[in-house]
């Protein structure tokens, strides 16, 4: 059996540091480059490039703090050569208030623009005010007022005289005039003088009010002509020399964005509302028509105020927004609303922007789980990037039963390019169940944790340990202790050959090993600390393997690792438990006799057992009917259980043990309790390499411990799986010291060599009974 057993130094794939041409990372230049994923970044770079619809990127497999920063930094550089996209400004819309303005204006100059506007509106409301409290003005106003006054006194005589000479006089009252008939003495006539007279003087007299009547109304329409012309007058006036303060005051900014006809067009806009709300500007005592301007009238003003909603002034380049938080309302914007006691109220001023817009001729980077978490982000988005436009508009808008009066800000056309960062399965179930995904997210950048072991790449590892220390101000590693990183990366790996390169984890690795360093008053981390932070994890994480270790301990889970049974195996499982796995021991039984129900799969029979499983006792059948059935009926029934397993299982790597327990049932040839089996079978009983070796073997080893280590016991794997041995230290030391095997093994017949304590021929005993049965 000596072919098949492993030397100590054949478990694992020690790092050499003599290599190394540093003698700690302080001698390195540090930086942060992804190892070994050209495929990827170049998928990254090609899809940052390309403009055309549909060309967003789906990141996979690349989501720690570390991934996602590097991804943000590849993104950034490519952003910085690109052009910055213009401010984006909402202003009133005087001609539709409830559709506010959209304006786009050169990147920085919307901050100009908003200072420059509400500046230049104050300025125009201190002149205007200042024009109407002026003595120039007030000469002006008193000049036309003059003038009316004065046609309006000529005409108030004229109809007095002409009153008078047909005996009347005329009085002015508040309302109008009283009209008095004249005595003889050319004094207003009594009631007791009109009483006298006789009834045709009576009716004379009251013939003449009707006619004087009928001249006075005449006259009030005269008088309310030039009140109306004075009006028009002052009117125009006031347009006059408004006007001309307005025009002064705006003609800066016509200048300045003559080039952007919206903004012009708003600025034409601006100025005529202006100019049609005079009265806004006044002083209650100038004028008995004219507004109070008060601090709620301030209000009047806020129209002409400048929303900026974008600022891209500090921007180098394209913008780079990371939106940690995707749902409706912080990827679209808002309207905001005020709650006052007569409801709601809202204005332009109250439109928020979302990350889209802040994101907007630049770069947009989302988490998938975030994003399809969050209530309607994901439709959106699709529909975002299918239209080309961020409408804003209220969640759930389309379930109201009544249309509620809002705000329509003006729709910005869509030029973003959005990063998706996730794992790939929701990657290949959105390419499943979402067609549209499918046109939108046409770039897929496959990262994967790992790479070669070779020396370029570990030499990049050496360099990203040294940029972490300096970045996070931690104490520098010699280079055993580096070599011991790269050690722990291949276990992770599960593979001699490659590096499992988690930079977050790495970087958890390198803190923890800092405090213990620094807490020993140390210079340098050394591999001591980093083989330290390594058990200490270990310890905190392994409370369910300590407890199943007792079960062991005491008998509470029967398993042997001593002696020899009749269809009786130790395999070898794994228990994940999210973050941290462990290898389990876990005895197979089998018994068989002479019957026609062939081999039976208890935990099948009790639904535990999964599909893979099943398909592995299903192959065990063949290969027996392959090799003890090609002349005879095959008469056999037999029962095949994992002992004191009360959860589901799945996997096939199993199957080998599966198989050597029946063999052993039929031959009734013992097997080795000491020795664990692990590896799949196919129908020919060639042993296929399985997962999770390392856990296996040193979750074995540890039962081994518990119960005595006799130098007989061991782990069967198969011969494919020893490039994935990166056993610990403790392991090596019992092989090299013979006090525990590592054997691994092609096929069955190797396997049965290792196990059986016979020199008889298990196959010929297993056809002997097998014959025995048929007859």
């Amino acid at each position: 059996m000596s072919e098949y057993r492993l030397k100590s130094e054949q478990l694992s794939c020690n790092c050499n540091f003599e290599l190394f041409n540093f003698t700690t990372t302080a001698e390195l230049e540090g930086q942060f480059e992804v190892i070994g994923q050209d495929r990827a970044l170049e998928a990254l770079n090609f899809g940052l490039n390309l403009k055309q619809k549909g060309y967003n990127i789906y990141v996979l497999n690349f989501s720690g703090t570390e991934e996602r920063d590097y991804i943000i930094k590849k993104i950034k550089e490519t952003a910085a050569q690109e052009q910055i996209p213009p401010d984006l400004c909402y202003v009133h819309n005087f001609n539709s208030p409830t559709q506010p303005l959209l304006l786009k204006l050169p990147a920085g100059r919307g901050r100009e623009f908003k200072q420059e506007i509400e500046s230049k509106i104050e300025a125009i409301k201190d002149e205007v005010n200042n024009l109407f409290t002026s003595e120039k003005y007030n000469k002006q106003k008193r000049e036309i007022k003059k003038e009316y006054q004065q046609q309006t006194k000529e005409i108030l005589t004229k109809i007095k005289v002409e009153a008078k000479e047909m005996g009347y006089l005329l009085i002015k009252e508040e309302e109008g005039f009283s009209i008095t008939p004249l005595s003889d003495d050319q004094e207003a006539m009594s009631e007791e003088e009109y009483n006298n007279l006789t009834l045709e003087q009576q009716e004379e007299i009251d013939h003449k009010v009707s006619i004087i009547e009928d001249k006075i109304e005449l006259v009030f329409d005269r008088l309310d002509d030039l009140e109306a012309k004075y009006e028009t007058k002052l009117a125009a006036l006031n347009n006059k020399l408004v006007k001309e303060i307005v025009e002064n005051k705006l003609e800066n900014l016509y200048q300045s964005f003559a080039n952007l006809d919206k903004v012009v067009s708003y600025l034409d806009d601006l100025k005529l509302d202006l100019l049609n709300n005079i009265d806004q500007f006044k002083e209650e005592e100038q004028s008995e028509s004219v507004i109070l301007f008060t601090e709620e009238k301030e209000e009047d003003f806020s129209q002409y105020e400048v929303n900026l909603i974008v600022d891209n002034s500090s921007l180098k380049g394209a913008p780079v927004i990371k939106e940690d938080n995707p749902t409706y309302y912080n990827l679209l914007g808002r309207v905001e609303y005020e709650n006052l006691q007569q409801g709601l109220k809202t204005n332009f001023k109250k439109i928020k922007a979302g990350s889209l817009q802040q994101a907007n001729g630049g770069y947009l980077i989302l988490e998938a789980e975030k994003l399809l978490s969050n209530f309607k982000a994901w439709p959106l988005l699709k529909q975002v990037l299918k239209s080309e436009q961020i409408k804003m508009e209220n969640l759930g808008t389309e379930y109201e039963q009544l249309p509620i009066a809002t705000l329509l800000p003006q729709k910005l056309a869509a030029n973003i390019k959005v990063i998706i960062i996730g794992c790939s399965q929701l990657y290949y179930l959105l390419q499943c169940y979402d067609d549209e995904f499918k046109e939108l997210f046409k770039i897929k950048a496959d990262f994967s944790t790992e790479m070669s072991r070779n020396h370029a790449n570990i030499y990049k590892l050496a360099q990203f340990i040294s940029y972490k220390c300096s970045q996070e101000g931690l104490l520098d590693l010699n280079h055993e202790a580096v070599a011991k990183v790269i050690e722990y990366c291949s276990r992770q790996a599960e593979n001699k050959n490659k590096l499992e390169i988690n930079y977050s984890v790495v970087t958890d690795l390198l803190v923890e090993a800092n405090l213990i360093a620094s807490k020993n008053e140390q210079q340098l981390i050394t591999a001591a600390e980093i083989e330290q932070v390594q058990q200490q994890r270990k310890y905190w994480n392994n409370k369910y393997e300590s407890k199943l270790q007792e079960f062991y301990k005491n008998n509470k889970i029967l398993i042997n690792t001593t002696g020899a049974e009749i269809g009786m195996v130790n395999a070898l499982s794994i228990i994940d438990v999210g973050d941290y796995s462990f290898g389990r021991p876990t005895r197979i039984t089998a018994v068989a006799y002479k019957g026609e129900e062939g081999i039976i799969n208890i935990e099948r029979e009790i639904n535990t057992s999964g599909k893979i499983h099943d398909k592995g006792v299903m192959i065990l059948e063949s290969y027996v009917g392959q090799n003890f059935a090609q002349e005879i009926n095959l008469n056999l029934s037999a029962r095949i259980c994992f002992e004191q397993l009360y959860s589901e299982i799945d996997g096939d790597s199993a199957s080998s043990a599966e198989l050597y327990a029946l063999l052993s049932a039929l031959a009734e040839v013992p097997l080795k309790q000491g020795i664990a089996v692990t590896g799949s079978i196919n129908q020919k009983g060639v042993i296929q390499p399985v997962g999770g070796v390392i856990d296996k073997i040193e979750g074995f080893f540890s039962l081994c411990q518990l119960k005595g280590l006799s130098g007989e016991q061991g782990v069967i794997i198969p011969q494919q799986n020893e490039d994935d041995l990166m056993l610990s230290s403790e392991v090596i030391r019992a092989v090299a010291e013979d006090k525990f095997n590592i054997y691994t093994i092609s096929n069955v017949s190797e396997g049965l060599e290792i196990l059986t304590a016979t020199e008889q021929n298990v196959n010929e005993l297993v056809q002997q009974k097998m014959n025995k049965w048929a007859e």
